[in-house]
């Protein structure tokens, strides 16, 4: 399920979502992308804050919670 997807974005049902959406570094710039580079940051920010790093999801919000995992993973690679 989407939920599931959110819960679990490293599996194969959310990469191929992701894949669909085509997301690459030049398209964060997209002003309706916002809220998933936000949420991809506060990823970031949990994953540091905790020992052993744990980030939560929000249930419901499926189209920002699947898409944010990739683009976090792009975040800290760049960094």
């Amino acid at each position: 399920t989407r939920n599931d997807q959110a819960k679990y974005p490293f599996l194969l049902d959310a990469a191929e979502e992701v894949r669909s959406l085509d997301l690459r570094i030049e398209s964060l710039e997209n002003p309706q992308l916002r809220p998933v580079l936000d949420r991809a940051e506060e990823r970031i920010e949990q994953a540091l804050q905790n020992n052993p790093p744990e980030v939560g999801y929000r249930p419901r919000e499926e189209d920002m919670e699947i898409p944010s995992f990739p683009v976090a993973v792009m975040l800290a690679a760049a960094s």
